[in-house]
């Protein structure tokens, strides 16, 4: 085993830990050295562990995570089921880190659509910062699921998926 792989193994062995200071520790490490790989063990801090400080400084990481290769891993925690009490703080690192999630859109609209307000809130964000250059999807079926969804919502929204319609249609 390559000493690289043998330093990431060792870092997710200490995020797994049940002692609190080893996770601190090692969230300060992964800052400066981590990457991408760390999401899912990032992902289960935040949804069990008891320490505020340490969930605070695992969402930080999320939200200051600039590697490009890091937008799937997002994209993986927020489809998986498990993750559905984290989810509105995944998709609020997602706008926090400034990554470019346009190639995938349809599970930002999805979530615009389906969640409470302030993750839909967030999710919009996430789409006003896309880059339409890297959507792969049709944009037009977008809108198309994003109206027929209005008839459904309540007032505020409804306000929102308007507004979701006008940027996916700036689009275009």
């Amino acid at each position: 085993m390559t000493e690289n792989k043998q330093f990431k193994n060792r870092l997710l062995e200490k995020l797994y830990s049940t002692n609190d200071f080893e996770i601190v520790q090692t969230l300060n490490i992964a800052r400066d050295k981590g990457g991408c790989y760390l999401i899912p063990a990032i992902v289960n801090i935040i949804k069990n562990n008891k320490n505020d400080e340490i969930k605070n400084k695992a969402i930080t990481f999320l939200n200051d995570i600039k590697d490009k290769n890091a937008v799937d891993a997002f994209v993986e925690a927020i489809e998986d089921e498990d993750n559905k009490s984290c989810l509105d703080i995944l998709v609020q690192a997602c706008w926090q880190n400034g990554l470019d999630f346009g190639k995938h859109l349809p599970v930002f609209v999805r979530i615009a659509v389906k969640e409470k307000y302030n993750t839909a809130f967030d999710a919009l964000t996430v789409i006003e910062q896309m880059k339409p250059e890297n959507f792969q999807t049709d944009i037009e079926k977008q809108i198309e699921f994003v109206k027929y969804s209005l008839t459904e919502a309540k007032r505020d929204k409804k306000l929102l998926l308007v507004e979701l319609i006008n940027v996916l249609k700036n689009r275009l």
